[in-house]
């Protein structure tokens, strides 16, 4: 079986960079083999000039050696000689300090030798009979990488040789997920860290060692006094055969999280395999507390089926099954305390005991409804065995309305949403609220396709203002357009600013036009929108639709947008697309006409022709012309001219044409029977119109 290590070289090139490669590179490949294949540090120690590291990247791991290049002009250039190992022949390696050999320091611009990846047969690997060369060396090492796993192990030497074969040979008795894990750099001038964390393993220069303490964020520094430590599981380096621990740590390791936690639990494991009457109850502990539920099956196997590994008394297996709702560990438990009485391993009394004392199997619909356990506590039964749904399922309702129910794995919770649809007495509003504050993706799952429960959510949502609603959450909302228009139809009164400002932001034109609300309540949603980005597209649109006739009575949007309308014009704020909404209609003067009699120094005439580009104009025109043309309230219009500005050009305007003037003598005449109300900016206006007609 042939084994393939590609290879690659980097140096200094116009900048530190990749000169060779053996095998084409992922970008993130690159990115991370050039950034650690650079001095590690700033300044240069004289006995770190050669230094070796290893690290995982996504598919291969690497195993460089970096050498100072002191032939090089520039200060600070190395060359950094990288073997690349696949995953999957980590583990084919026996003792990996036999890749020291092939590492090769490079002559400048002779790069070839790097261009081809380096082919083994798997027997050229030898297989040493023990695990450390140096075991008083290596102990250090281990018992500070094995009993701090969750922390940086810094190693102060006075050169990088020291502990270089050591840390090699810690890394070979690793099972090939925690190889391919392990970070270590025997060169580490600075923290050595990759995709944000620190290495595991980092051998410091010792006039160092406390400002690299200072820049990691949890670590533990190696001293003389560890060399006094005792401890049993480090002694089986000394005392163990090498295959037979190896082979152990391959098997059972092999779907165990490739962790430095999980060294030292396992190699205790093999220590109690070695004993002739197990302890259960300590092997067992071990197991539970160390694996997670979906790790270390086999070495569970061994403990809880049967296994040929542990010798174990059965009676000690019953208890431990009789204390647990575990479903992972209550395989064919009815079998077993069957077999046990059968066969003479416990007593008729104890089967009893232990009948009643464990898994839902093996209780009945009855037992249980005698029993009052809290809501909070039915969710962690259901937790630990979605099958006693079934047994609570008068209650899934109830449980249903804690946010904590939400929480439960996915599977679970589709389970539960099949009860519920099935149930009768179903809080839905109650549900969909804990549902969206546990942010549960089944929510998603319930409200789909406008589904009535729908009304819920967008209740729920706008009486808490939006807030903590995800981005899937608002679309959710506003993709089920039938049930969200029913709501803001029957709740104008009642939506809060937020709701208000997302219905302009996530409707179109034609979605807003077809929610089918009046002038009075398109009027009442408007006022409450606070984001001037909202308003802009909000008040293009109601002016569209009073324009347009597309509401009934539509001058009292007109009268509420066109002010805002005009300024947002008038500030250059309206895009293409929010004027294109706008009906214009700017011509609207009679064939005979004389202009210059009806203009003082305050109405100025208009000319006939209006530039595309004068929003202003065009909306000025538009809105007298509109308000002839139907025979809208005037006391609209006038309203709608909220200014001075705007209302001296509406009243030069429609002074320019029959039909405006006499617009003008009906407002004048509503205003002197009051009417109509002017505003003090008009008053001055008023009078003069009054005068010129």
């Amino acid at each position: 079986m042939k084994i393939q290590i590609d290879q690659t070289l980097h140096g200094y090139q116009n900048g530190h960079q990749l000169l060779m490669s053996s095998s084409p590179l992922s970008s993130e490949a690159k990115k991370t083999l050039l950034v650690q294949s650079d001095l590690s540090g700033s300044n240069i120690d004289d006995g770190f000039k050669v230094y070796i590291s290893g690290y995982p990247l996504a598919t291969h791991y690497a195993f460089s050696k970096t050498w100072y290049a002191d032939e090089m002009k520039r200060p600070g250039c190395v060359w950094t000689h990288t073997l690349l190992i696949q995953f999957s022949d980590l583990g084919k390696i026996p003792d990996l300090d036999q890749l020291l050999a092939y590492f090769v320091r490079p002559l400048k611009d002779e790069y070839g030798d790097y261009s081809m990846p380096i082919l083994f047969e798997k027997d050229e690997f030898k297989n040493s009979s023990t695990f450390f060369d140096n075991y008083l060396n290596a102990k250090p090492l281990l018992t500070a990488l094995y009993d701090y796993p969750e922390k940086t192990i810094i190693c102060p030497a006075y050169n990088s040789m020291d502990f270089e074969k050591d840390i090699v040979q810690v890394w070979s008795n690793q099972w090939p997920r925690l190889r391919r894990n392990f970070s270590f750099c025997t060169g580490s001038l600075n923290l050595k860290i990759i995709d944000g964390a620190e290495f595991d393993f980092q051998i410091v220069p010792a006039r160092n060692i406390s400002s690299i303490e200072k820049q990691s964020l949890n670590c533990y520094t190696i001293n003389k006094e560890n060399d006094q430590i005792e401890d049993k599981w480090s002694d089986l380096f000394r005392n163990s055969s090498k295959n037979k621990l190896r082979k152990f740590l391959w098997f059972y390791g092999s779907d165990i999280k490739g962790l430095r936690r999980n060294y030292k639990p396992l190699l205790e494991l093999f220590m109690f395999s070695n004993i002739k009457d197990s302890p259960f109850f300590s092997i067992n502990k071990l197991v539970s507390e160390v694996f997670e539920d979906n790790e270390g099956l086999l070495i569970k196997k061994e403990v809880y089926n049967d296994g040929q590994l542990f010798n174990f008394e059965e009676k000690d297996l019953l208890h431990y099954f009789a204390s647990q709702i575990n479903t992972d560990n209550n395989i064919n438990i009815s079998e077993r305390l069957l077999n046990a009485v059968k066969s003479g391993k416990i007593t008729i009394d104890e089967f009893i005991d232990f009948y009643f004392s464990f898994g839902p199997e093996l209780i009945s619909q009855n037992i249980w409804n005698t029993i009052s356990i809290e809501p909070s506590e039915i969710i962690n039964l259901i937790l630990r065995d979605s099958r006693l749904i079934s047994v609570f399922s008068k209650k899934i309702p109830e449980i249903a309305t804690n946010y904590k129910t939400w929480k439960l794995p996915n599977a679970i919770q589709l389970q539960l949403i099949e009860v519920l649809e099935n149930s009768i007495n179903v809080n839905w509003e109650k549900i969909i609220q804990s549902i969206l504050e546990s942010k549960s993706s089944i929510l998603f799952h319930l409200l789909r396709n406008n589904d009535p429960r729908l009304y819920y959510l967008i209740k729920i949502c706008n009486n808490n203002k939006f807030i903590n609603c995800s981005a899937d959450v608002v679309s959710l909302v506003f993709n089920n357009k039938t049930v969200l228009k029913d709501f803001i139809r029957k709740n104008v009164e009642i939506l809060s600013e937020q709701f208000c400002c997302k219905i302009f932001q996530n409707l179109n034109y034609h979605h807003l036009h077809s929610i089918n609300l009046d002038s009075s309540q398109w009027i009442i949603i408007y006022k409450k929108i606070n984001d001037d980005h909202t308003r802009i597209f909000a008040s293009c649109a109601l002016l569209s639709f009073g324009f347009n006739r597309k509401i009934s009575n539509p001058a009292p949007i007109i009268s509420a947008c066109f002010n805002d309308v005009y300024n947002f014009a008038k500030n250059s704020k309206i895009n293409y697309n929010e004027w294109q909404m706008i009906p214009i209609d700017a011509f609207e003067q009679d064939d005979q006409d004389t202009l210059s009699s009806f203009f003082s120094y305050l109405f100025a005439p208009k000319k006939p022709d209006v530039p595309s580009w004068d929003y202003c104009e065009l909306l000025i025109r538009t809105l007298v012309n509109k308000f002839i043309k139907f025979r809208w309230p005037l006391n609209y219009f006038v309203d709608s001219l909220k200014t001075f500005e705007t209302t001296k050009s509406a009243f030069s305007y429609a002074l320019a044409f029959k039909k405006g003037r006499k617009f003008l003598k009906d407002i004048l005449v509503n205003t002197d029977k009051r009417k109509i109300t002017v505003s003090r900016d008009q008053i001055e206006l008023v009078n003069y119109l009054r005068r010129e007609l």
